[in-house]
């Protein structure tokens, strides 16, 4: 394993560990944002990848984390109405 996987890994690691320990985050993994909106993790997919819900990732830096904003869902939420 390289330097640079294993400073990534450890990373990813305490970006886990830190959104666990803070509940009060507005940032949300892909299992609480569509529990947030009750629905299936594939609609959810879909309205993700139609960019109805935006997602926030991580990737150019080489760490496969996607979160979405507690605030833009809550958005989605209203307007629904």
């Amino acid at each position: 394993m390289s330097v640079l996987s294993q400073i990534v890994s450890a990373i990813k690691e305490l970006t886990e560990s830190v959104n666990k320990m803070n509940s009060k985050s507005p940032w949300l993994n892909q299992k609480q944002a569509y529990e947030r909106i009750g629905i299936s993790q594939n609609s959810f997919k879909s309205l993700v990848e139609h960019n109805v819900i935006p997602k926030h990732t991580l990737d150019k830096y080489g760490i496969a984390i996607t979160r979405y904003h507690s605030d833009e869902i809550d958005n989605w939420l209203l307007k629904q109405k």
